[in-house]
């Protein structure tokens, strides 16, 4: 993985975005909460028993969020998940709760790299496939429902600057990790949204 460092785009529109297309304002949302297992870089999983992950942790993982009356609430698998940037889909992976979905958007470009936004566990709408286009804002899916699995439903969200010397039939979560021309980028410098790091989040049902 490249440590190349540069300037990043920054989103507030995502943020918004789910909470109109999802309702949450009718919720009275006030921020999401992650773990610390669930940011960039985490060692440990926190899902299951625990334990330590394969690698660090490429993103973020959305899962919960707080509202204004201290409610904690858990997101479903019908949560809509709006593009963050308009771009090109470069390919559709199955990935251990759904597809993943890589998008890179041409006018985010850095010289030879190009800026990917990467969305995990996902099913994503027919439309999106290799080479279709989407704006900020479409709806690219819906979270996984993951019932049969100990996960909850989540939305995994990395982005990255990839070099155009790595060959879009490489990308997939393995690669991301291991190969150079590769550069992970923190999701909180992109994504403009209020949240909380917690240690620990109430077990409070999704129908509360």
């Amino acid at each position: 993985m490249n440590e190349k460092t540069r300037q990043v785009p920054v989103s507030g529109r995502f943020h918004e975005n789910c909470i109109i297309i999802n309702n949450l304002e009718n919720d009275r949302f006030r921020e999401w909460l992650f773990m610390p297992s669930q940011i960039f870089l985490a060692e440990d999983k926190w899902w299951g028993i625990g334990g330590k992950r394969g690698t660090l942790h490429e993103g973020i993982d959305i899962c919960v969020y707080r509202t204004e009356g201290n409610v904690t609430r858990y997101l479903s698998g019908e949560t809509k998940v709006p593009a963050v940037f308009s771009g090109k889909v470069e390919k559709v992976i199955d990935d251990f709760l759904g597809k993943s979905v890589f998008i890179s958007s041409d006018n985010l470009r850095n010289g030879e790299d190009r800026f990917f936004t990467l969305f995990g566990h996902i099913n994503p709408i027919p439309d999106i496939t290799p080479g279709a286009f989407v704006t900020e804002g479409d709806i690219v899916g819906t979270i996984s429902d993951t019932k049969r699995t100990p996960v909850r439903p989540h939305l995994h969200i990395s982005f990255a600057w990839i070099s155009d010397s790595v060959p879009t039939e490489r990308l997939d979560w393995d690669t991301l990790t291991k190969t150079d021309g590769v550069t992970l980028i923190n999701p909180f410098e992109i994504l403009s949204m209020p949240y909380a790091i917690v240690t620990f989040i109430q077990k409070t049902p999704a129908s509360a």
